[in-house]
């Protein structure tokens, strides 16, 4: 449901169309479709007719061509990706990228599929790599995404108990600043939010070297100095939020897991981002004042249903123990609040997800 709401944002959606010759919908049931068969079975052919959710064969055969590879292409991509040094554990899975082998020369239409899972990611969020060089995606995304958020937040937390502010550009002098994307407050605390769609690069995640990763946490710590930016305009009134003296807690998304826990990524990423407030002329004491979170946005979607029960500040103010404030959102909130947790939706949008499946046709 993330995948289909941010690709087939109206201005997503163009794109979609033009790099993968069909819709998100249609590639997400085929995606669906395709994963559900290898549930029970362990071949398919990709001659299967998709006209029962009005999907062309041309459309199919576009789909299957772009997630398969063979036997011997798999076998080649693998030797290159191999690796017995101190990466091997991290080395990626071309299965990845092609999750469907065609391993039966004499029948090509014959696929088998060792890893339904890696399918079923490779043709929802996994659209990402096959638009992410594309001309003109990336300010698109970036929307997509800032509105998937807040989408989030109004199906979760409801007034008149929650009051949800949108991004608003404010001046300062001369200068033009966008702001928070979102402000969540409530009458115990604020929560500003910045969404980004960075992704932790493959070199940042598969090489020991830190090279890659200490450029990827470089990027993730001026995201985090630019959202201290915002906040200190907004406590100093230069924007239309109100200061009420309730405690405010910085809220940084990522679209995808960045697995910022350990203590050595954790002050790698502090020191980044301490080098980058004095480049700024922010104190450090914001840090202090005010920590920072950084989460996907998979855990933000269970995160505001825990605070729909118990309020900002039973949440932030818990998370900002010390022994607790590096830990990754969701562990935090499964030992912390496991009443909450047991009510909270593993999915949202039910309504939108019941309108992405095709109907059925008359009499069945």
């Amino acid at each position: 449901m993330r995948a289909m709401k941010i690709f087939s944002h109206p201005d997503v959606e163009p794109i979609v169309v033009r790099e993968l010759g069909m819709t998100m919908r249609e590639f997400l049931l085929l995606g669906t479709a395709v994963t559900g068969h290898f549930q029970n079975k362990f071949v398919l052919t990709t001659n299967q007719d998709y006209g029962v959710v009005n999907i062309s064969k041309d459309v199919s055969a576009v789909f299957f061509d772009r997630i398969t590879c063979t036997i011997d292409e798999l076998r080649d991509e693998t030797r290159k990706q191999q690796s017995y040094g101190a990466d091997w554990l991290y080395a990626w899975n071309p299965l990845e990228s092609k999750p469907l082998v065609r391993v039966d020369r004499a029948h090509p239409d014959r696929v088998v599929c060792p890893l339904p899972e890696f399918l079923l990611r490779r043709t929802s969020l996994g659209v990402f790599y096959d638009l992410v060089k594309s001309a003109g995606f990336d300010s698109p995304f970036g929307d997509a995404f800032q509105v998937f958020i807040g989408d989030v937040i109004q199906e979760v937390c409801k007034p008149p108990r929650f009051t949800l502010l949108a991004e608003e550009p404010y001046y300062v002098g001369q200068n033009k600043f966008h702001g928070a994307d979102w402000i969540l407050s409530d009458d115990s605390a604020h929560l500003f939010i910045e969404a980004k769609t960075k992704r932790l690069t493959l070199s940042a995640r598969i090489k020991s070297e830190g090279t890659a990763l200490d450029r990827d946490l470089t990027t993730i710590a001026a995201a985090v100095v630019q959202h201290y930016r915002n906040i200190c305009d907004a406590l100093d009134e230069k924007t239309r939020w109100v200061p009420d003296g309730h405690p405010v807690y910085p809220l940084v998304l990522t679209l995808e897991d960045w697995f910022i826990f350990s203590p050595r990524i954790t002050e790698n990423l502090n020191q980044h981002v301490k080098r980058l407030l004095g480049e700024q002329g922010i104190s450090e004491q914001v840090l202090a004042d005010m920590p920072y979170t950084i989460a996907s946005a998979q855990d933000f979607e269970v995160l505001v249903q825990v605070i729909a029960g118990v309020g900002i500040q039973t949440v932030m103010a818990k998370r900002m123990e010390t022994q607790q404030w590096n830990w990754s959102l969701g562990p935090f909130l499964r030992d912390n609040f496991p009443e909450q947790m047991k009510t909270a939706k593993g999915g949202l949008f039910v309504e939108d997800f019941k309108r992405l499946l095709p109907e059925r046709p008359a009499g069945q």
